[in-house]
């Protein structure tokens, strides 16, 4: 739903990519892609393209961007955390650092029944920690805001600062 209503608000093209690790029949999941591609086609005015490809999850996601020249990448996460997640790896933390574009990941709804209304986001909140690469993403945030008429959160944390008795002290000396 969230990349949905991106290429709708945004009239762009969606490419809906499925990557198989290994040389499998990739019939099925050509099937499922060409059945989701019909359902969404209407509200994706910039049309829908749909791959299968072959190979290591984050190469063939960076291939397949690069080639295409996505101007953001949406995927949904698996919600791995932990142990499963040092041992499985994590592919948008690793596309996250290696994408020259924006990644928006979404956890994967509580309930099936996710609307296009409500996977739109109608807030976006954006941390900061006062450095060229931090702000580097405002750009893209703003725009995101604006396609979709969302409010802009910018925040900081500041680390508290410890003042002592005895310095309080010195000062009133």
């Amino acid at each position: 739903p969230l990349a949905i209503g991106l290429a709708e608000r945004t009239k762009a093209a969606l490419h809906l990519v499925h990557v198989l690790e290994s040389r499998a029949d990739a019939t099925p999941m050509r099937e499922y892609l060409a059945e989701v591609s019909a359902r969404v086609a209407a509200r994706a005015t910039g049309g829908v393209h749909t791959a299968v490809a072959i190979g290591e999850v984050a190469e063939a996601i960076t291939a397949y961007a690069d080639e295409h020249a996505a101007d953001v990448v949406v995927m949904a996460t698996h919600g791995r955390g932990g142990v499963s997640r040092a041992w499985l790896g994590s592919v948008a933390e690793l596309l996250i650092s290696t994408l020259p574009m924006p990644v928006l990941l979404q956890r994967p709804p509580a309930s099936p029944a996710l609307t296009l209304q409500r996977a739109l986001p109608r807030r976006i909140f954006v941390p900061l920690e006062r450095s060229e690469a931090s702000a580097s993403i405002l750009p893209h945030a703003e725009l995101l805001a604006t396609e979709l008429g969302a409010e802009l959160i910018l925040a900081t944390v500041i680390a508290p600062i410890e003042v002592r008795a005895a310095a309080l002290v010195q000062m009133h000396v």
